[in-house]
């Protein structure tokens, strides 16, 4: 039987361990992706606090136990979209909110970080979002292929193709920030 199918009846039937267990799994993808979407450190946190509350709340409603985590990830997604509806009525349009983010606000890993990381960094949070969260996954979170399909609900030839996609435009944007062309 699927591990996280287990960890869902579990926490049905109100083992708050299991449901830590199972959110422990996903925490950093949940962070991935909704940091992808929004690119501030600080609303990432907020939003995945929101995530993770509808999580428990909805739990009983996901029909397939052992789909969880791409269940998670289509709520992740609907919750940043909604987050950023409610942001666009307050500020900047939002394909504005989107693209005035940047990734470079979110806390490096090491706290000598270089200027290069930092700016390729905030190229990869200037690709599109398809884009963005299979890199985010893939290279920043370490996920595998398989597990990037899974979570996506795609191939993992269609995840290949993506991450192709995303390098090819990345190395675009990097040779053409260093020849000082900037469209």
């Amino acid at each position: 039987m699927d591990a996280d199918a287990t960890l869902v009846r579990r926490t049905l039937r109100g083992d708050t361990e299991a449901f830590r267990e199972l959110l422990g799994r996903y925490t950093g993808a949940v962070f991935a992706l909704i940091y992808s979407h929004l690119g501030r450190t600080e609303h990432a946190e907020d939003v995945a606090q929101e995530v993770f509350l509808h999580t428990y709340r909805s739990l009983g409603n996901l029909k397939e136990p052992a789909k969880f985590g791409s269940w998670l990830y289509g709520l992740t997604k609907r919750t940043c979209l909604n987050w950023l509806r409610r942001q666009k009525a307050d500020s900047l349009p939002l394909d504005e909110v989107n693209e005035s983010s940047t990734i470079a606000e979110r806390p490096s890993r090491s706290s000598g970080q270089s200027d290069d990381e930092t700016e390729v960094l905030e190229l990869i949070q200037s690709l599109p979002v398809i884009y963005r969260e299979v890199i985010h996954l893939r290279y920043i979170e370490d996920y595998s292929y398989r597990e990037i399909a899974r979570l996506l609900e795609i191939s993992e030839s269609a995840i290949n193709i993506r991450l192709i996609k995303a390098r090819r435009m990345l190395r675009e944007k990097i040779e053409r920030s260093r020849s000082g062309y900037e469209p």
